[in-house]
């Protein structure tokens, strides 16, 4: 039987931290169901003419490929 050698790439840098500390859970489930994770300071947005939007971030995002974002507040 052969083995399966693909790649397998995870990646936690975009990810919550789950700590052994009373109540963690409840934070962290606030966090991804109510709140959301927060993104750092936008500095400047831009629309092309086909309606794509460009952000420009103070500093690394660590959002994935093809990670649905949702802005509130904003407009350009």
């Amino acid at each position: 039987m052969a083995t399966d050698v693909d790649v397998q790439f995870f990646s936690h840098l975009n990810g919550l931290v789950l700590d052994h500390n009373w109540g963690d859970l409840i934070r962290l489930l606030d966090t991804c169901l109510v709140n959301g994770l927060p993104l750092t300071a936008i500095t400047s947005a831009t629309i092309d003419a086909q309606g794509d939007i460009t952000l420009n971030l103070y500093a690394d995002h660590k959002c994935l490929l093809f990670q649905i974002i949702e802005l509130t507040g904003f407009a350009p």
